[in-house]
């Protein structure tokens, strides 16, 4: 009697827990032909891998079983804040059962998912290459003929994932991936990985590494600024960045700030403006007639001709026309082509040696020299001394007591 009332207790109890546990849809995989359907409800997530030559999902086999020897298409339609995976670490998906045409040969993905699902490619061991443009996902882009692997159907956010290797992922599009994309996560893992960027807002994570975010694609950013770790751009979008070291900016007019690590920024075409920040930093204006700039607490010493900036760091400079310093006592030293040298706040020593120089001084008793060529002296606040140098020079003082040598023309006031 008393067994029998323990089973009945047992069933009671088992109705019960079924009953009160909500339903969920399980996550399918079948496969028929060279196509395998893998269906997912809302909250449930699908990792789709490579163990050995067979394809899983969430470690599980499909039925049959697939492999990417037998297989051409993977289609996977989820619901709801469904979540799909593409698992590159055990390997790409190829070669597929039927050869391609051109390019190699490969699984193609098809993938459905709502604006409340998720996409994430996560990489390989190796270096990844993968692009994100408007027709899809390129999961293998250093093949020599560029295809789209992952057609996407609904807008999904999507996150591309690097791993151990120096990665380079791009949400620049490509002629076969289409137009670049907005509103996508890329991180770059552990590794030196390249972030290529174009269109805002996008948020970029670099992980371990010397990783660089890349403009180049872009027409033009307003502000990349590593320490505040946001880039604004001229239409107003922001991009979020984080761990990033390096930049590489657009071919228009941008503003680049470093932060205190150890920065490479190149500005790329453009007229660019360049401030490293702390930390001893390697900054190339490129093309274009650039500015390297210090807000800094520290006074700098500047020399152009040298390429060599320390105070703030131990900075190497190439491709800079022109300076903006500190609010500290700076000194300041231009090259043999045209400058324009500002020196800002505290007690400035500004040279502009060769070229026709523009030299300014800011707020503080400045000594301003123009050296050889023909020079503007500029005096700013407080009681400046002017040389124009050799040459055809014209120097224009202040309200302040400022002295005059070697200056052709007449020196003004104001």
């Amino acid at each position: 009697m008393r067994t029998a009332r323990r089973a009945c207790l047992v069933a009671v109890a088992l109705v019960a827990s079924v009953l009160a546990t909500p339903a969920a849809a399980a996550v399918t995989c079948t496969f028929a032909g060279t196509t395998v359907t893998i269906t997912l409800g809302d909250g449930d997530t699908a990792t789709i891998a490579r163990s050995g030559d067979e394809i899983t999902v969430s470690g599980m086999s499909c039925t049959p079983a697939a492999s990417v020897n037998t297989a051409d298409t993977i289609m996977v339609t989820g619901t709801g804040s469904s979540t799909v995976v593409i698992d590159l670490s055990a390997g790409q998906f190829i070669p597929g059962a039927t050869a391609e045409a051109s390019g190699e040969s490969e699984i193609e993905f098809q993938v459905d998912l709502p604006a409340s699902g998720t996409l994430r490619v996560a990489g390989g061991s190796n270096q990844d290459r993968i692009v994100v443009g408007g027709a899809g996902i390129n999961l293998n882009a250093g093949e020599a003929t560029a295809d789209v692997d992952v057609s996407i159907t609904g807008s999904p956010s999507i996150a591309v994932e690097g791993a151990e290797g120096d990665d380079v992922l791009s949400l620049a599009g490509g002629a076969v991936e289409g137009s670049a994309v907005q509103g996508v996560t890329l991180r770059g893992g552990a590794g030196d990985d390249m972030l290529r960027a174009a269109l805002g807002p996008n948020t970029f994570e670099g992980g371990d590494g010397s990783d660089t975010i890349d403009y180049s694609a872009t027409a033009q950013v307003g502000l990349v600024n590593l320490s505040g770790g946001t880039t604004l751009h001229v239409d107003g979008s922001v991009d979020t960045l984080r761990t990033i070291e390096n930049v590489i900016g657009s071919p228009g007019d941008d503003r680049i700030v470093g932060d205190a690590a150890d920065n490479l920024l190149s500005g790329g075409a453009g007229d660019d403006a360049i401030d490293g920040g702390a930390g001893d930093d390697d900054l190339d204006g490129d093309g274009g007639e650039d500015t390297v700039e210090f807000r800094t607490a520290q006074g700098v010493e500047v020399d152009l001709a040298a390429g060599t900036a320390t105070g703030a760091g131990e900075d190497t400079l190439t491709g800079f026309e022109n300076v903006t310093g500190s609010d500290q006592a700076d000194t300041i030293l231009g090259d043999g082509g045209p400058n324009l040298l500002r020196g800002l706040f505290g007690r400035d020593t500004v040279d502009g040696r060769g070229g026709d120089d523009v030299v300014r001084g800011g707020k503080g008793g400045d000594r301003l020299f123009g050296g050889s060529g023909d020079d503007l002296l500029q005096a700013g606040h407080g009681r400046d001394q002017l040389d124009g140098g050799r040459g055809e020079d014209v120097c224009r003082g202040s309200r302040d007591p400022d002295s005059f040598v070697r200056c052709e023309n007449y020196p003004t006031r104001g």
